[in-house]
């Protein structure tokens, strides 16, 4: 089945084209949600088909053009911005251009001066002058309503909240049927047929307005009366831009319970799709304006937590997870309604919902942000099994920034609130989390104490003799491999692999795809490489986790190039670079610009005429960058992967720069002598021995099946 993103970029590459997207700024990140760090998710693209085709639009040579209006800046294609993109400030109506728009709108019977003066003092905005113009075709409107409407208008600050107070004016000169039947709408943040408009309007917050309608008079009434305020789709559906949804909802909030139900009708209890994701959120946001704290965590809880791990990591869905719990906790008076409707425990939760998604999305500074929030809460709380939970996300985002000091001093300290729980499944993790952390820094021996300890106590506890899995099974496995340790690696990652695809768990369903890749590259594999890879990378794209993503693009290069596809391995290291430079993802822009590097070289080598010294010397550039940012951050793998890319460069180039020998000097010390062959083995064999003393003196408890009790990657609180 070929991916939507995939056939628009592929007809984009064959056949030129001029798309033209009008008024994205409903398809992105509105200002105010999700607000954490600078910029948060503030203009990113909502839905990951539409990022994944614009960014690609921008990395692929086309013959089109691809048009894109919005009020808001396009913060997934700034990267691109002053390249293959050009962002333009387009200037508003001018006071004359607003006055032509507001006369031919129905406005003929006011003077041009007079015209001229509103659309300036509603800066040009279009919606504005649309609605004006549907006030001025009303000859009811007199004069004094006009100056009445100026002068509210001026008292507003400028941009939006000028255009809420034209159409909160223009609403209380509709009859009271064509207001309601507007609130209607705007309960819906997607579009919606007649029918649905008249189920929620049999709710007393109406009062009657819409009784005894048909279906063909809503819509007759949204094309004639409501025109330019409710679009009607061509199957009928009608929908509210954002700023008249955010005018008329408080109208009929007391109908948003009849909404959701109408809503979530006919969405199962078991959501596997995005769009049924999208339909959860939308109600949790709806109730969450109508203040309706319970049913909104309920409806969370109920469509979201489902055995304890949550349905934004299953499908995935980082984007839509990190909407969800941002809607309880995006300003302070979010967060101090949710601690008061709720509870504490449940605040604590939502604001490592938020860090967690975020850091998922590629988000990192509003992960950073929230990750902190929601451990101080819960260190201010004396949660400490929830603050344990709260410092491994923290570590995790820490690491994947290259802040290996501060990552492994969080790890640390949730370890030892662990410890104080006695929390034998976080424990486990714990150390598995503080194993790949010393990992990526290098330091093997403090690694291996870890994994064997995370090993030890996962094969005690759990009657079903597994090893690690699910995210921990996944960093064990990244450490065994990267040691050189391929057959326990495998091992371990194919029974990962199953377990996790029993469990419907794609997020690390899609690492252990990426891990296989890595495998089969080492066991020199490519073609099936290629394939894990891709499945990989097609996951985390579809489920925007871009930072998955960034750490897996790399290995797709390096699967690409083995395979004999250089122009698909340049084409993903550029695609990392894009992703992880201006996400501060620094082990993954090392790894990005080394496997660049290495397609550049490749291409240099190949070249007809002989080695192309513009393509070696663009080769030595990434690999000399990704060494310097490595070695400054402290990242030594990085600096040996870049190390050996400049080796090859010395010997194809005739010169001596002694990077083999810190090359070999480096592995050396990141792989020391004396590491056991298969650690996993060694493990189960001394814990059979254990388990049959223990046995022996009858002092053995057993405990519940795993099977039953799977420990996931989750936040804190309850």
């Amino acid at each position: 089945q070929v991916r939507v993103a995939d056939a628009v970029l592929a007809v984009l590459a064959r056949v030129p084209v001029v798309l033209v997207l009008d008024g994205l700024e409903v398809a992105q990140q509105a200002p105010g949600a999700g607000e954490g760090g600078p910029g948060g998710g503030f203009g990113r693209f909502l839905d990951p088909t539409l990022r994944e085709v614009l960014s690609g639009a921008c990395r692929l040579e086309h013959g089109g053009l691809v048009v894109l209006t919005s009020r808001f800046p396009f913060a997934d294609l700034e990267g691109f911005d002053g390249r293959t993109a050009r962002m333009l400030e387009l200037p508003a109506f001018t006071p004359t251009e607003g006055a032509a728009l507001l006369q031919r709108a129905g406005g003929g019977w006011v003077e041009q001066g007079t015209c001229e003066q509103l659309s300036a003092e509603v800066d040009g905005h279009a919606l504005a002058l649309s609605v004006m113009g549907g006030l001025l075709a009303d000859h009811a409107t007199t004069a004094t309503d006009l100056a009445r409407l100026r002068a509210e208008v001026l008292a507003a600050a400028r941009g939006h909240a000028r255009v809420g107070k034209l159409l909160a004016f223009y609403g209380d000169r509709l009859d009271p049927s064509a207001r309601m039947l507007l609130a209607a709408v705007a309960l819906f943040a997607h579009p919606i047929t007649p029918a649905a408009v008249l189920a929620v309007a049999g709710h007393a917050c109406f009062a009657g307005a819409l009784t005894g309608w048909t279906e063909q008079a809503v819509l007759t009434v949204a094309r004639e009366r409501l025109g330019g305020l409710v679009s009607v789709h061509p199957d009928g559906r009608l929908s509210a831009h954002p700023l008249v949804r955010d005018t008329f909802r408080p109208l009929a909030l007391g109908a948003a319970q009849v909404a959701v139900e109408a809503t979530l009708t006919d969405i199962p209890g078991q959501i596997t799709t995005r769009a049924q994701g999208l339909a959860v959120v939308e109600a949790i946001e709806l109730l969450l304006d109508a203040d309706q704290w319970d049913a909104a965590d309920q409806l969370h809880r109920a469509r979201t937590e489902r055995g304890g791990y949550g349905l934004w990591q299953t499908l995935p869905a980082a984007g839509l997870g990190q909407r969800a719990t941002a809607a309880f906790v995006a300003t302070p008076a979010r967060r101090h309604a949710c601690a008061t409707h709720l509870t504490p425990a449940r605040l604590g939760y939502y604001l490592n919902g938020v860090g967690l998604h975020a850091m998922n999305a590629g988000d990192t500074a509003t992960a950073t942000e929230y990750l902190t929030a929601g451990a101080d809460h819960d260190r201010a709380a004396q949660d400490w099994a929830a603050l344990s939970t709260s410092l491994q996300n923290l570590a995790l985002c820490l690491a994947w920034t290259g802040q290996l000091d501060a990552a492994r001093a969080a790890a640390a300290e949730a370890l030892t609130h662990a410890t104080t729980t006695n929390d034998r499944d976080q424990l486990e993790n714990n150390n598995a989390l503080l194993g790949w952390v010393a990992w990526v820094a290098g330091d093997t021996p403090t690694a291996e104490t870890h994994f064997t300890t995370a090993v030890t106590l996962c094969r005690s506890n759990d009657p079903d003799g597994e090893h690690l899995y699910s995210f921990a099974g996944v960093q064990l496995a990244e450490y065994l491999a990267g040691v050189g340790r391929t057959r326990p690696a495998r091992t371990l990652t194919e029974r990962n692999h199953t377990i996790c695809t029993r469990n419907g768990w794609n997020d690390d369903v899609a690492r252990c795809e990426r891990i296989l890749a890595v495998l089969d590259l080492a066991d020199h594999h490519p073609d099936t490489a290629l394939a894990h890879a891709r499945i990989a990378a097609d996951t985390f794209r579809d489920g925007d986790y871009l930072t998955e993503l960034a750490d897996t693009l790399p290995v797709l290069a390096a699967a690409a190039l083995a395979a004999g596809d250089p122009d698909s391995a340049y084409a993903a290291a550029n695609e990392a670079l894009d992703l992880a430079a201006p996400r501060s993802l620094i082990p993954a822009h090392a790894a990005a610009l080394t496997a660049r590097a290495r397609t550049r070289l490749h291409h240099a080598t190949t070249h007809p005429t002989g080695p192309d010294p513009v393509l070696l010397g663009q080769a030595r550039d990434d690999a000399e960058t990704a060494h310097r940012l490595a070695a400054h951050h402290g990242l030594p793998w990085q600096q040996h992967a870049a190390l050996t890319v400049l080796a090859d460069l010395d010997h194809i180039q005739g010169t001596d720069h002694g990077h083999a020998t810190q090359a070999t000097t480096l592995h050396t010390r990141l792989v020391p002598d004396g590491l056991a062959p298969d650690p996993l083995t060694t493990i189960a064999s001394q814990v059979t021995i254990e388990r049959q003393v223990t046995a022996a003196e009858g002092t053995r408890s057993r405990r519940p099946s795993r099977s039953r009790r799977w420990w996931r990657r989750l936040w804190g609180g309850s």
